[in-house]
């Protein structure tokens, strides 16, 4: 009995370790295919930062490039307090996808007193559509 619960205990620790992040992944692979401008970028930041970076892996649209900005106090410091951290994926053309993260967990957004739409994603996580015109479309 002991043998067949360390069999069960360590292939669920297995599986644990295989099912990483997705988001954590994608951003892994960035700073592979990145080592100067993600990677040197994203290893700057604090510890705690770097754990939360997240970026997608699907796109809707072929990404050819990709960059990692970050706004912080004092301004540029990626030492200093990070507020925000944003990855953006272009095709070279007119698409551009923005994935930001807000690192301070008090971060609000005003709605300009409008009630803003809710979505369900597929994934189950929920998100509110900022924007959704011709040109433009945000969530959040």
């Amino acid at each position: 009995m002991p043998k067949k619960i360390l069999m069960i205990t360590s292939l669920f620790f297995l599986l644990l370790l295989t099912a990483c992040n997705e988001e954590t992944r994608a951003v892994e692979k960035l700073k592979e295919e990145n080592p100067r401008d993600i990677k040197k970028v994203a290893e700057a930041f604090p510890k705690d930062v770097q754990k939360e970076l997240e970026a997608p892996m699907k796109f809707p649209f072929k990404s050819k490039n990709a960059d990692l900005t970050f706004a912080s106090e004092p301004a540029g410091d990626p030492k200093g307090k990070i507020i925000m951290t944003e990855f953006i994926f272009g095709n070279g053309v007119d698409s551009v996808l923005h994935a930001s993260t807000y690192h301070n967990k008090n971060t609000s957004f005003d709605s300009d007193g409008k009630k803003p739409k809710t979505v369900k994603l597929k994934d189950g996580m929920k998100a509110t559509i900022v924007n959704n015109s011709k040109t433009s479309k945000v969530i959040r």
